[in-house]
């Protein structure tokens, strides 16, 4: 027989599992870190999109009032029985605007 077979078998080198979980975990609180400071950068474009929209968004509350007032007004004239009134009131109710009779009450001026 040769050397070769007669020699006991290598024993497998007993590797430490450290460096692969060390090399895991840096990985995955950089991909972690990575997707907080992305939310954080989102979040905060988002907070400015709301800001710059808030003058047009007031603007747009005060002319849905307006337009509520002028409303429930003509709304209140149909009922009076001005054919003209009415017509506008016809023709707002066929296009799917609602009146809101509430509306000329709580109207801001």
């Amino acid at each position: 027989m040769s050397a070769s077979m007669t020699d006991k078998p290598e024993a497998p080198v007993g590797r430490s599992p450290f460096v692969p979980l060390a090399l895991l975990a840096l990985t995955l609180t950089a991909l972690l870190a990575s997707q907080t400071w992305s939310l954080a950068v989102e979040r905060a474009t988002l907070a400015t999109a709301q800001e710059n929209q808030q003058p047009q968004v007031e603007q747009a509350t005060k002319m849905r009032a307006a337009l509520d007032k002028l409303v429930a007004t003509t709304r209140s004239f149909a009922n009076e029985g001005s054919p003209a009134a009415q017509a506008v009131v016809n023709e707002l109710a066929k296009r799917g605007v609602t009146i809101n009779p509430a509306a000329a009450a709580s109207a801001p001026k």
